[in-house]
């Protein structure tokens, strides 16, 4: 999972291009398809609102990429691997992946919202539109 921040006057979908070229080492972005937004509102044990996040949500392939990069170490993983790792993920993170699996007819936008307490971060709801296909 690639993530990042949009520069001023810069498209959603060249900054998405950009951060995964910044944060694999590949040298090209394929078949970048935009799947939808997470509004995800991160709330502490009182209820109170931490921080909110826009999550532009998207796919794409590419040919190469740097195992140890200026991001860290980095490794593909297969979808059971993935699975396997749930408990590694902040729960909204996994929630995503598991929703964005299936390629939507159209773009869609997703809420979330996290708590964050003494014990870890604990998903509150996600929701989803009805009847998206």
């Amino acid at each position: 999972m690639v993530g990042g921040k949009v520069e001023v006057g810069e498209h959603i979908t060249a900054a998405a291009i950009r951060e995964v070229m910044e944060e694999t080492g590949t040298k090209s972005v394929e078949e970048y398809d935009y799947r939808g937004i997470v509004s995800e509102r991160l709330v502490d044990s009182n209820g109170e609102l931490i921080d909110q996040f826009l999550i532009f949500v998207g796919h794409a392939s590419i040919q190469d990429f740097s195992t140890n990069h200026r991001e860290g170490d980095l490794a593909l993983f297969s979808i059971d691997e993935i699975k396997g790792k749930k408990h590694k993920f902040l729960p909204s993170d996994y929630e995503m992946f598991q929703r964005f699996l299936e390629i939507s007819k159209r773009p869609v936008v997703h809420e979330v919202e996290l708590l964050h307490d003494d014990k870890g971060y604990h998903l509150v709801y996600y929701r989803a539109p009805e009847n998206v296909s």
